[in-house]
């Protein structure tokens, strides 16, 4: 009944922020290579830089792969222009601002893996909760895990589930609970715990979702502009989430049996090193001030959680998500009843 309601023509503008990054160019071809629709496909990457090469490289492939529809903005980083332009949130608005006449944008990192139609999957979750009259949509999860073999190749996890979209369940942080330190998230002493290997929710095609989540929606709408400028790298999606709540969106948890989008996650270290694969900003800090740039991170966090202009929508995304981010408790792996 469904299938009649939304055209496969549709484009979808795939955006995302990078940074030496070498995954950039078999997660392009991937999405292509992977899509039912691989012309409906434009790219917007915000390519950032500091060694010539890697413009430069990026540019002479893009000539090479005129299948490549790519939108891109080059920044090459100095002392002087640092602290302007760094930020994984000034990052993705400006990718996502080169956005056109796209009808659905998809927000990823730029080092992913797609599984088959996965263009037709998404269009289709996304219009059947706009059937259902779930306001102002966002389909999003975790994207789930893949690995790189030991000749570096690109590989799913070697666990059915783990390649599947994960769903987020929120926990009171324990130091001692093995399943947290093995895919814990904690990125402020004051930001809840969160934890993305345990099994998903059961179930209907489409389950609200706790919180967003930065590395995998699909939508119509801009979430940018819901993004805080102030955001550095890892501390992005709690404050995205309650300003996206405050905002009048809902998250939509999508489930899907088979890999749509998934993600090479910084603590894999075998068969291969992903460390290897990626640079790291904190490298290139002018003065190699590290400790500065954490202190910024955490007065960053404090500022938000701090300001009474934010109380209200902190509290009634508390409440929603039954989470502890100014009082309360957190109900472990609560699922919401509803999406608002």
């Amino acid at each position: 009944m469904l299938r009649g309601r939304f055209l496969l023509n549709n484009k979808i503008y795939i955006y995302f922020a990078c940074f030496h990054d070498t995954e950039v160019y078999p997660t392009i071809m991937d999405a292509i290579e992977q899509a039912e629709n691989p012309q409906n496909l434009v790219f917007g990457i915000d390519f950032q830089y500091i060694q010539e090469q890697t413009m430069i490289d990026m540019k002479q492939w893009l000539k090479q792969n005129p299948i490549v529809n790519a939108r891109v903005n080059y920044l090459k980083y100095t002392d002087d222009n640092f602290w302007e332009y760094v930020g994984l949130a000034k990052g993705r608005k400006r990718a996502y601002a080169m956005r056109e006449d796209e009808q659905y944008a998809l927000l990823i990192d730029g080092h992913s893996k797609f599984g088959s139609n996965w263009d037709r999957k998404l269009i289709y979750k996304y219009e059947l909760a706009k059937m259902r009259n779930i306001q102002k949509p966002i389909v999003h999860g975790y994207a789930g895990y893949y690995v790189l073999g030991p000749n570096r190749e690109r590989v799913w996890h070697p666990k059915p589930y783990m390649r599947t979209i994960r769903y987020q369940y929120y926990q009171e942080y324990d130091p001692t609970n093995e399943d947290q330190q093995t895919a814990k998230f904690k990125w402020h002493k004051r930001l809840p715990t969160f934890v993305i290997t345990k099994a998903n929710p059961e179930g209907d095609e489409l389950v609200p979702n706790v919180k967003f989540s930065g590395n995998f929606s699909f939508t119509e709408y801009d979430i940018c502009e819901h993004l805080p400028d102030w955001v550095l790298f890892e501390d992005e999606e709690i404050p995205w989430s309650i300003n996206l709540y405050d905002a009048g969106f809902s998250f939509v948890f999508p489930i899907f049996q088979d890999p749509v989008v998934a993600h090479l996650y910084m603590g894999t270290k075998e068969p291969y090193d992903v460390r290897l694969t990626r640079d790291n900003i904190e490298k290139y800090i002018p003065g190699n001030d590290l400790q500065g740039f954490l202190r910024k991170k955490d007065k960053n966090i404090d500022d938000f959680l701090n300001d009474p202009n934010n109380l209200e929508k902190i509290l009634n995304y508390q409440y929603f998500a039954r989470v502890k981010i100014l009082s309360g408790k957190t109900q472990e792996n609560y699922i919401p009843d509803s999406f608002r």
